[in-house]
């Protein structure tokens, strides 16, 4: 980013809130060799690796207006949280589609059965991804 009080140095914010950058940074690097295999398949197929919900269910209403989630590969559904924190719960609210299929929270591992819209709260350490159940994805 061209913004100066944009710090990409995680060291130079808050222990709590580089703590918890520290731990997704660390996802991100075990991740490496599913973002690899996708990365390769996105090559070899042309489709890419972040895909919109309409790419993957294109015949399904809500894959249009669920714009704000997408699929990471074809393993992961990740829905940010873009809303400020709730005050009073220290939480945000989310509102996902999860569309036909199984889903499990990467976070809690709680299975959730779609076709299915939730509402859920997400503090600032969690970030609602759902692995696509049976996955293999290779760390």
């Amino acid at each position: 980013t061209k913004d100066a009080d944009n710090y990409r140095r995680i060291w130079l914010y808050p222990f709590y809130y580089y703590s918890i950058m520290r731990q997704y940074l660390q996802l991100r690097a075990s991740m490496v060799p599913y973002i690899y295999t996708m990365a390769r398949h996105a090559h070899v197929t042309g489709v890419s690796m972040l895909r919109p919900m309409y790419y993957d269910f294109p015949e399904e209403d809500s894959a249009y207006t669920y714009n704000h989630q997408y699929m990471f590969g074809d393993a992961f559904l990740v829905a940010p949280v873009t809303t400020a924190l709730e005050p009073s719960l220290n939480t945000s609210q989310k509102k996902i589609w999860l569309p036909k299929g199984r889903f499990v929270s990467w976070q809690t591992g709680e299975l959730f059965v779609g076709p299915v819209e939730a509402t859920l709260n997400f503090t600032l350490e969690e970030m609602p991804v759902f692995a696509v159940a049976g996955s293999i994805v290779p760390m």
